[in-house]
């Protein structure tokens, strides 16, 4: 974790620590060995990119009572961020709420990180609660720039990645509140609920997994149907 450097991705894998176990030290977490031009990195040089094909298999599983869980692959970067005042902002606030917003409709056609815009300009026009004007922008651009009806909305533009960051801003607590309980469950009961034949395990019952999914399919429904007043 030390060796991350800003803006690159690094690969490996993690042990995972049972925080119930007092350990005298947490063990180090995996990690491999990245090699240049055959030979070993040494101690005072910054080790290459690990990628998913040099990584290498996961260490042995856990023995039994031992505080580790198993292990994970992770891949992880981060980023330094400088904020200025928020009046250092100003002027380049009243050009993206402009009234015809002409720059936030030439920022999502010329941008190549799609997610990254969208994702701030989201957040910049719900701060101002002015977000239904953004998104209908996007949307009368998008519109004007299609000619085939059949293809609207249907590819990776700006309009399109406002919309799903848009959804899932304001869809994940109710998202949340609705079926977390349930999902949780499933996850806990550990219930067999394959209804395919094909894959079932063998002494599997197909009536008897059906059964059980169709219960947790209705509580999930009588949920959902209880949640108009939560909707966004």
């Amino acid at each position: 974790m030390s060796k991350l450097k800003p803006g690159v991705a690094s690969e490996d894998w993690y042990t995972l620590i049972d925080p119930a176990t007092s350990l005298p030290s947490p063990p180090p977490a995996f990690s491999t060995s990245s090699t240049t031009s055959g030979a070993s990195a040494r101690d005072d040089e910054e080790p290459e990119l690990v990628g998913p094909t040099d990584v290498g298999p996961p260490p042995p599983p856990a023995s039994s009572g031992d505080a580790n869980l198993g292990s994970i692959r992770l891949k992880l970067a981060y980023m330094e961020v400088r904020m200025l005042p928020s009046n250092s902002y100003d002027k380049l606030l009243e050009l993206l709420l402009d009234d015809d917003l002409g720059t936030v409709v030439a920022l999502s056609r010329i941008a190549k990180e799609y997610d990254e815009v969208s994702a701030m300009l989201v957040q910049i026009f719900a701060a101002t609660n002015q977000l239904p004007r953004l998104l209908n922008a996007l949307t009368a651009y998008e519109i004007s720039q299609t000619g085939n009806p059949d293809i609207i909305f249907r590819g990776n533009t700006g309009v399109t990645k406002a919309v799903d960051y848009f959804m899932k801003r304001v869809g994940k607590a109710y998202l949340h509140k609705t079926l977390y309980a349930h999902i949780a469950e499933i996850f806990e009961l550990k219930k067999a609920v394959e209804v395919d034949e094909s894959k079932i395990e063998k002494g599997g019952d197909v009536k008897a997994n059906m059964r059980k999914l169709k219960l947790l399919c209705t509580d999930m429904l009588q949920s959902i149907f209880s949640s108009l007043e939560d909707m966004p």
